[in-house]
């Protein structure tokens, strides 16, 4: 109908909006809470919407959703954004750490690492969440299919 042809037409207009001025760095728009709002809630919201969910259950399971959009997407950009620092900035680390041993004496630990060993926890956790959040999606898929 033509209502919804309208809104539709809205909510494009919107993700172009949004999309030109993230990436453009314009208006405040490229930020932490921004990028989790733009690529997590958005489209969660957008998908919602367009699938007909409209009823009071379903909205209220839309703002938890979101609520799981804004959160997993801010976790990704988190870890990313000291990815993005350690590949392109860092050369090589130098590391020293005060560590405490059995008998609480503090000593100084310090080695030289590569920027693979800094790297590979935060490489492993985004790894992670790229499965997580599909599956997810799968679950909620098939939980709505009732198979």
């Amino acid at each position: 109908n033509l209502a919804n042809d309208e809104m539709m037409a809205f909510v494009i207009l919107a993700g172009v909006i949004m999309a030109v001025l993230y990436n453009m760095e314009l208006l405040r728009f490229h930020g932490d809470a921004q990028f989790a709002l733009f690529w997590g809630v958005f489209p969660l919201v957008v998908g919602f919407w367009a699938m007909g969910g409209a009823e009071m259950l379903g909205i209220i399971a839309c703002i938890f959703a979101s609520g799981f959009a804004f959160v997993s997407a801010l976790a990704q950009r988190v870890l990313s954004t000291r990815v993005r620092f350690l590949r392109r900035q860092v050369g090589e680390a130098a590391i020293q750490l005060q560590v405490f041993n059995e008998e609480h004496e503090a000593f100084l630990w310090g080695r030289r690492e590569t920027k693979p060993w800094l790297l590979e926890p935060l490489d492993r956790a985004l790894m992670l969440l790229s499965f997580a959040l599909p599956t997810l999606a799968a679950t909620l898929f098939v939980w709505r299919m009732g198979l």
